[in-house]
């Protein structure tokens, strides 16, 4: 007999086949009851919190019951297609994917009464990113992937080397003047941020994204992992300087975050996908106790329910309704068209739609790949950017292979937040560290094989 969250032998890779059919269809209904209870949880918090509270910035209350009850539905089928374990990294961002950006646009699409070609067009973009992952699956399974030089790098080296790195772009940042605009006040970022960026030449808005995001919460992870209770502190120490010197308050969270989702990934193919909604379940009912009872002045609330949650997903309406009555800009701002393709607007596009639907050019409404894929080519710029999304999973199943897989879903946490919520492709890919994530994976291994057995970090 299996405990309520225990994940039977059939699914996974390790385990041969067994008559479990009844367990099977036990545990896909639990975890379509968490998502369905999900998008209630999200649907009552938009009700009592974010049209009353928030409704001047645009989430309004004016239901179409019909909507409300079909996204229901659809909650329930995509809830049923998703895999009910973490054996793969791919299988950990599919409900990711689902769970950030999916869910509260389907609350959205009930709650305003959103366009339901668009709404289509975001499932059929998350099947297109399902879909090739299955596909890859074979591929993965195929290639031999090999670590390049991980026998010449030892991993304690490899946290002395990502500290290294770390450190000297600090060190720069302090070199170039950027003690002027140091600031820890969460209050003062906006007032900071700007002039410390200007201050810097203009690669290093990468650099620093890349250090935020990738290289000291991953010096991080393999200090904690190893217990290396010094080189924690200093990648600690070291986001913190990050914070002061650009003002960019969500790099004081990655660290913690990487630590929160490897322990998520590493609970245990039976328990992690509960633990998942658990968790959701919990950011959603702590930011209302902390609307209604003031725990922490509503900060909690306005920045997880709010920015996290349902910002991103009000945006990629605006997008839509933008850019499907005007022209699509095909990546004429990007670096991939070499700047061969004419670009129509005056403003780039997250402030053309803050002026738009916000009255002041000043705002930068960022989204993630559904919007900006629709703002780039409409409904094939979507499926265009799941494919490409599905793909990567795909390379992180491979990568797996010489990784640990809960190294692999913790360190990606932060470039995949950007983008979900905050980045065009092609920026999440170069800028907020998806590809220097790929390269340290695939130039170094946290798992190497002794007696022919694997073990972690």
């Amino acid at each position: 007999m299996y405990r309520i969250f225990d994940i039977p032998p059939i699914f996974c890779k390790s385990n041969t086949f067994s008559n479990q059919r009844e367990v099977w269809l036990r545990y896909k209904f639990l975890m379509m009851v968490g998502y369905v209870g999900g998008y209630l949880v999200l649907l009552y918090g938009y009700y009592v919190y974010l049209a009353p509270v928030w409704g001047y910035y645009g989430f309004l209350w004016r239901p179409n019951w019909g909507k409300v009850v079909e996204a229901l539905i659809w909650v329930v089928i995509i809830s049923w297609s998703l895999p009910i374990s973490f054996c793969r990294p791919s299988e950990f961002y599919l409900h990711f994917q689902v769970l950030v950006p999916v869910l509260p646009m389907l609350v959205i699409y009930g709650a305003m009464g959103q366009p339901r070609t668009y709404i289509y067009a975001v499932i059929f973009s998350f099947y297109v990113m399902f879909l090739v992952v299955k596909l890859s699956r074979c591929v993965v399974k195929s290639i031999q992937f090999k670590p390049i030089c991980a026998p010449k790098i030892k991993r304690k080296e490899l946290q002395l080397l990502l500290l290294l790195i770390g450190y000297l772009v600090v060190v720069s940042i302090f070199l170039q003047g950027g003690m002027r605009y140091f600031n820890l006040s969460l209050d003062k970022v906006y007032v900071y941020r700007s002039a410390a960026s200007s201050n810097l030449p203009i690669f290093y808005g990468y650099i620093n994204s890349w250090t935020s995001k990738v290289i000291f919460p991953f010096a991080f992870l393999l200090a904690f992992i190893t217990k290396e209770k010094v080189r924690a502190f200093l990648s600690i120490i070291g986001s913190i300087l990050m914070f002061g010197l650009t003002s960019h308050k969500d790099v004081l969270f990655y660290p913690f975050a990487v630590i929160l989702f490897y322990w998520i990934a590493g609970i245990g193919r039976r328990k992690s996908i509960a633990f998942f909604l658990v968790g959701y379940y919990f950011v959603v009912i702590f930011s209302l106790i902390d609307y209604w009872w003031g725990i922490f002045h509503g900060w909690m609330a306005t920045l997880t329910l709010r920015r996290v949650i349902f910002v991103p997903a009000l945006l990629n309406f605006y997008y839509y309704d933008f850019f499907s009555r005007h022209s699509f800009v095909y990546w004429a701002q990007s670096k991939i068209t070499l700047r061969m393709v004419s670009y129509k607007y005056s403003l780039d596009v997250p402030h053309l739609i803050g002026l738009h639907y916000f009255g002041s050019s000043t705002i930068g409404a960022n989204t993630g790949w559904l919007g900006s894929g629709y703002a780039n080519a409409g409904i094939m710029g979507m499926v265009i950017y799941a494919a490409l999304i599905g793909s990567i999973f795909s390379l992180l199943d491979a990568i797996a292979k010489f990784h640990d897989k809960r190294v692999i879903v913790a360190i990606f946490v932060a470039p995949m937040f950007a983008m979900i919520i905050s980045s065009d492709l092609p920026a999440a890919l170069l800028t907020h560290g998806t590809l220097i994530g790929l390269l340290l994976l695939m130039f170094f291994q946290t798992r190497e094989l002794h007696n022919g057995r694997k073990t972690s970090v």
